[in-house]
């Protein structure tokens, strides 16, 4: 399955790939340094998780880091090229804030999204998707936790269901 074929990831950074939160309460880290004047601490793992989840999704930038995600987060992460990026240009709705722009970049193709600020509105659109024969998948973290092992199995699983049956 190529690229363009693989079903999309959208991926936040903050609660996501960078915890935040107390520094006693989050897990182990794997890295913590400063980029762009804020502290990025990276959840142990999550570099390996990513490089699985980079096999079997086309992964999408989708936080308001936009550009600044790869220069941030790219060398830590073991990424060697920069993602698309969605552009968050719609204004907050009182819902999922990055519904709109997600929609927009989505279209009709396939997709899995992870963030830690999804909303009912989000659900609702997901929803909507799948009953549209449009295989849409949301997974919410927490922020002081970070992408984690079930999570990503989670989407691995997923993206190979639908390998099966595209």
């Amino acid at each position: 399955m190529g690229e363009r074929d693989a079903p999309l990831l959208f991926v936040d950074v903050d609660g996501v790939l960078n915890c935040f939160g107390e520094k006693d309460s989050l897990p182990p880290l794997e890295a913590e340094f400063r980029a762009l004047r804020y502290t990025i601490r990276v959840p142990e793992g999550t570099s390996a998780r990513v490089a699985r989840l980079q096999r079997a999704f086309a992964c999408v930038w989708a936080t308001t880091w936009e550009h600044f995600a790869f220069v941030a987060l790219g060398e830590p992460l073991g990424l060697s090229e920069q993602w698309p990026v969605v552009e968050l240009l719609s204004d907050d709705n009182g819902g999922t804030r990055k519904l709109a722009d997600i929609i927009a970049f989505a279209g009709e193709r396939p997709c899995a999204w992870i963030d830690d600020e999804l909303q009912d509105d989000a659900d609702e659109w997901a929803s909507g998707r799948q009953a549209a024969g449009i295989p849409t998948l949301l997974v919410r973290t927490v922020a002081d936790v970070g992408l984690t092992e079930e999570q990503t199995q989670q989407l691995l699983d997923w993206a190979a269901a639908f390998a099966e049956g595209a």
